[in-house]
This record gives structure tokens, C-alpha cells and sequence, in this order.
């Protein structure tokens, strides 16, 4: 294998013919860096379009983040109330004499935490969206389901 990278060249071109040789020259190299350039160019393309899908989904969430404390402090409040009206109502049972066992009153505290937890399973997910579309949770109303009565199911 002979390289002839002078200019002018060095190695006639007449030598490529000898049997068992291969001659290659300044033009020969020249091709071979334009097909590396256009792979690496259509290589970097395809780097630039994954940074940027990366980039967006990191913006998203890192916004989504943002929402953080506006969820916790939702369900912290939903908590609190949670709470008091359960000692609240536990308190009223056993003033009119119906004493819940230990696995009643766990029974009970699981039913209203779930409700709850269904609960703001809507708004919860609503201010994450509204984060991750760049949106100001806080002048945004939140959905709720339609307020009904207990009793009349109205």
C-alpha cells in the first residue's frame, strides 16, 4: 500500500497497476473526509433532534415541579379536614354509645382517606398539567366534580 499525499505527486500513477499494490493519493483522501463529513453530518441531525426532545422533556418536567408545593399543600389541607372530621364524627359515635372496634375505626379512617385521595386525584393532576403547559396555576380555576347534596344525590 503506498499513500502519496504530496502535491504534486510523488508516485506515478502507473505504480496502482502493479500487481499486489494499492496507491492511493491526495484525491483519494479528499473523497474519503467528504463521506465521513456527510455521515457526520446527518449524524449530528439526528444528535440535534434527540437534544432537543430530551431538553423539552426536561423543561417539562422541571415545570411540572413546580406544582409541587401547590399539590402538597392541597393535600395537606385535605388532610387536615380529613382528620378533624373523622375525631370529630368518632366522637359522636361514641357519645351515642356506638363504640367502633380498633379494626372498625381503621376501616372507616381507610374509607374517608380514599375518598379523599379520589378526590383530589382530578385537581392534583389538573395543576400538573397546568405546570407542564407553562401555565400560571395559580389565576387557574381548578375542575371539581359538580357539588351535590349527600342526601338527595341532587
Amino acid at each position: 500500500m503506498l499513500v502519496d499525499i504530496s502535491v504534486p505527486r510523488n508516485v506515478h500513477p502507473n505504480v496502482g497497476n502493479v500487481s499486489g499494490t494499492e496507491l492511493y493519493n491526495v484525491d483519494d483522501l479528499r473523497e474519503v473526509v467528504a463521506s465521513n463529513m456527510e455521515s457526520r453530518g446527518a449524524a449530528v441531525v439526528a444528535a440535534e433532534a434527540l437534544i432537543a426532545r430530551e431538553v423539552e422533556q426536561f423543561n417539562r418536567r422541571k415545570a411540572s415541579l413546580d406544582a409541587v408545593p401547590k399539590i402538597r399543600s392541597l393535600r395537606a389541607r385535605a388532610s387536615s379536614i380529613q382528620d378533624v372530621q373523622l375525631s370529630k364524627y368518632m366522637g359522636k359515635l361514641e357519645n351515642k354509645g356506638v363504640g367502633l372496634s380498633e379494626e372498625q375505626a381503621a376501616m372507616v379512617q381507610q374509607l374517608v382517606h380514599s375518598v379523599v385521595t379520589q378526590m383530589l386525584h382530578e385537581p392534583t393532576t389538573a395543576l400538573r398539567d397546568l405546570s407542564d403547559s407553562h401555565s400560571d396555576a395559580t389565576t387557574t380555576t381548578i375542575p371539581t366534580p359538580p357539588q351535590t347534596h349527600w342526601l338527595s344525590g341532587q
